[in-house]
């Protein structure tokens, strides 16, 4: 029950790249990046 538990709360607490790149004053491109070679050029995105 807890990892279940644990797991919504993880869900429930991502934030959109939307979200990001407005609380960044970015836009969504430039949170995201374009990927080449099945990789992304902005690396993680934290929240």
């Amino acid at each position: 029950y807890n990892m279940v538990r644990a797991t919504f709360d993880a869900l429930k607490e991502q934030s959109s790249p939307r979200t990001v790149a407005s609380k960044r004053g970015l836009k969504v491109q430039d949170v995201v990046g374009r990927r080449t070679d099945g990789a992304s050029e902005a690396g993680v995105i934290d929240a």
